[in-house]
């Protein structure tokens, strides 16, 4: 029985391997991404605390936009995920074994690790440009 079922264990250590590593490249690359457009947004985050922004409101909205364009993403890939999901179960039925086409804990385990990604992404930036000061970013720009 063991050595019936090493081509199904092989194929699947695969797909896990290969699911966890395009997981960490999505992670990464959202990271990079919403890092660097805090790091455009220096001029605006200085210039509202110039004009008397609380660094907690400037953190509030930066991390609005980001957690709203994280919401968007995770929209849509669950919406791809549920017609890939059902366009491979359909296409080879025994591709997912005990396991749903749309199985909810992975698809809410994998939007929230994208949703905590995104909001250290903004804050850890965003929290360094509001701490600075309003004049250093005004004469470097």
């Amino acid at each position: 029985m063991e050595a019936a079922l090493v081509r199904q264990r092989l194929i699947a250590m695969l797909s896990s391997l290969f699911s966890a590593l395009a997981l960490l490249l999505t992670c990464v690359g959202l990271y990079g991404l919403l890092a660097f457009t805090v790091v455009q947004k220096r001029g605006e985050v200085s210039l509202r605390i110039a004009l008397g922004a609380t660094e907690g409101g400037v953190l509030w909205m930066v991390l609005r936009e980001a957690l709203l364009l994280a919401a968007a993403g995770v929209g849509i890939g669950v919406l791809v995920a549920f017609v890939g999901g059902r366009v491979a179960v359909s296409a080879i039925p025994g591709l997912l074994f005990e396991l749903g086409a749309t199985d909810p804990v992975i698809l809410l385990s994998a939007a929230s690790l994208l949703f905590v990604v995104a909001g250290l992404a903004e804050y850890i930036p965003a929290r360094r440009a509001a701490g600075i000061q309003p004049m250093e970013v005004l004469r470097q720009e």
